[in-house]
């Protein structure tokens, strides 16, 4: 059966339309809906088909590696890629390996610079005046035409660098990935290189930061806003790197190159492959896969992880307003005039002695209500007798209160 490749539906969190007959729902989640199913244009054996898959405004860019070119297929492994429209599935162009040779693998990686195309050809045996088996190149393509716009070679050409082997767009930057590039004596340790997509002409070349033999740093590359992530799957982790090609992946400034953020394995296994593929996910986010993870007790079942910041904590819950003072209140006769002490409630203090009503000197009756609102009992002091009178004073400044708030 010829490879295809599949255009879903993204999953759907929070609120999601009613379950359509025979679509599984899980939770709050729907499964992808299937769209479409596009075979392999020129089917043949071994053609990779669906290697690499790339947007492009919509449509849909597939590499096939390894499709042979020639007469007759004579040059086996050569490559080729594709581009559908992303409704019908219909092919727009057929892009093949500009200067074929057998096992360029044209086609391992794709990814879509404007309205351009960029592909990937890890297995290229170029070099600026000598041919180096498997230096690697990139081809850059008009989107509409296909017409090669320009070839991108191996700033650093070594025998089986593989450069080409991941690309990826930073703006109106290419950056590919060299991940059997070697760090000075350190094989296969990768390296990442950014180029002017205009000109192809280079802006950083971005060592592998803890190069180790076979960490394939570079195999997987992405841009996360303008700075530039890598994954190195073969990166021996833990103590003296004892877990062997649990993986990791990086953060670099896409202008300086300089290292942002290391991205550890959260679960380190032997072989898990973690950074074996990353992109990014929404503003700041970034998806890490570990293709090789046993999850749970399935060997190789593979997972996915998501890093990003926390967000912040919610604020802290304001402190209550401190309580009011509370007053007791107790009425007493001096120079034969009714008179009030009032104390805090608390200490007992005396805050001040009132003299509600000049001259009376019967009994007064004595109330602690909050009459004004501030949760503080104000006092109230009534003649009940003869001719009725009422005075309020505030709690907090035992100043008589208005009339009208009485």
């Amino acid at each position: 059966m010829p490879a295809v490749v599949a255009v879903a539906l993204a999953v759907r969190f929070g609120e999601a339309a009613p379950v359509p007959p025979g679509v599984e729902a899980l939770g709050e989640r729907v499964l992808p809906a299937l769209l479409l199913s596009i075979p392999n244009p020129n089917p043949e054996a071994d053609d990779l088909f669906g290697a690499s898959v790339a947007d492009l405004g919509g449509n849909v860019l597939v590499g096939a590696p390894g499709n042979d070119l020639g007469p007759f297929g004579s040059i086996n492994d050569a490559g080729s890629a594709y581009l559908f429209n992303g409704s019908t599935g219909d092919l727009l162009l057929n892009i093949p390996n500009p200067d074929p040779e057998a096992d360029d693998e044209f086609g391992t990686s794709v990814a879509a610079l404007g309205g351009n195309v960029v592909v990937g050809a890890p297995n290229d045996d170029a070099g600026t005046f000598v041919s180096i088996d498997g230096a690697g190149a990139v081809h850059v393509f008009n989107g509409v035409t296909g017409a090669k716009i320009m070839t991108i070679l191996n700033p650093e050409p070594e025998t089986g660098d593989l450069f080409g082997s991941s690309v990826a767009a930073v703006g109106e930057k290419i950056l590919v990935g060299a991940h059997s590039d070697d760090a000075g004596s350190v094989d296969g340790a990768g390296a990442v290189h950014l180029f002017d997509g205009s000109t192809g002409g280079l802006l950083l070349s971005i060592p592998n930061p803890d190069p180790e033999a076979d960490d394939y740093f570079g195999v997987s590359v992405a841009a996360l806003g303008g700075n530039v992530l890598a994954g190195a799957p073969g990166n021996d982790v833990g103590f003296l790197g004892s877990i062997d090609n649990a993986g990791s992946a990086y953060l670099f400034d896409g202008t300086t190159g300089a290292l942002v953020k290391t991205i550890t394995n959260p679960n380190p296994e032997a072989n898990d492959g973690f950074g074996r593929s990353v992109a990014a996910l929404g503003g700041s986010n970034i998806l890490v896969g570990a293709y090789n993870d046993a999850a749970g007790a399935v060997d190789d079942a593979g997972a996915a992880y998501v890093f990003g910041e926390l967000p912040p904590p919610p604020p802290p819950l304001p402190l209550p307003p401190p309580a009011p003072p509370q007053i007791a209140a107790s009425q007493f006769r001096r120079n034969g005039v009714a008179r009030v002490r009032v104390r805090d409630a608390v200490t007992g203090a005396l805050r001040k002695v009132i003299t509600p009503f000049p001259g009376y000197d019967g009994r007064l009756r004595l109330l602690l209500r909050d009459v004004n609102g501030d949760l503080a009992r104000d006092l109230i002091a009534l003649i009940t007798s003869g001719n009725p009178r009422k005075k309020v004073y505030d709690a907090l400044s035992l100043a008589l209160l208005p009339a009208r708030l009485t």
